[in-house]
């Protein structure tokens, strides 16, 4: 009995120094989160998100009602901002310090409305703190459309959920892989409760 327990004692510390020296383990501890610029819906059809993270190679902006600044990438994190660590979409309001409103390693893809090869939408959530209560957390709603990729009105709070930030964007890089851009206007529709 004992050569047994001795012989899954020495077979545990040979894989651990294995994983040690290989640099595995180093690698687990000190790796990005992961998250995608591509997502398959339910109904099978498949985004590409990586041509449109980001504007020219830098954050996309837009200002809300409050004057508060919004940069966000679709897919990857903000550089474009000090002070706003390892998140998807930063606000610089208008005095104090820059807030997280949604951590990239959050990433959470799903469909509203119909599964047609219209769009998808990204949630990032778990930034900093909202009135002391609530994370803050952003949902980019990414329809297809038929120009270059662009913000469809302002950035708006969601009248139903405070701290909660809402951004929606078109453009031909938000269709399905092997869908076409609808006519002019033809997939923009505002959802119930939002202006």
């Amino acid at each position: 009995m004992q050569s047994r327990h001795h012989l899954v004692f020495t077979s545990a510390l040979v894989l651990l120094l294995f994983v040690l020296l290989s640099g595995s383990f180093v690698g687990i501890l000190a790796s990005p989160p992961t998250t995608s610029c591509r997502y398959r819906s339910p109904a099978g059809h498949v985004y590409d998100y990586s041509s449109a993270d980001t504007n020219d190679g830098k954050a996309w902006t837009a200002q809300d009602p409050s004057g508060n600044t919004f940069l966000w990438h679709v897919c990857s994190e903000v550089t474009d901002l000090n002070g706003c660590y390892a998140s998807a979409v930063c606000q610089r309001p208008a005095s104090g310090d820059p807030k997280s409103c949604g951590k990239l390693d959050t990433q959470r893809w799903f469909v509203v409305g119909n599964d047609d090869g219209s769009g998808a939408t990204i949630q990032y959530s778990d930034g900093t703190l909202c009135q002391g209560m609530r994370a803050r957390q952003t949902t980019l709603t990414l329809r297809c459309g038929d120009q270059p990729a662009h913000l469809v009105g302002a950035v708006q709070e969601d009248p139903s959920t405070p701290c909660a930030y809402l951004i929606t964007m078109s453009g031909e890089d938000f269709c399905a892989e092997g869908s076409h851009p609808p006519a002019s206007g033809c997939y923009l529709s505002t959802p119930a409760g939002y202006s």
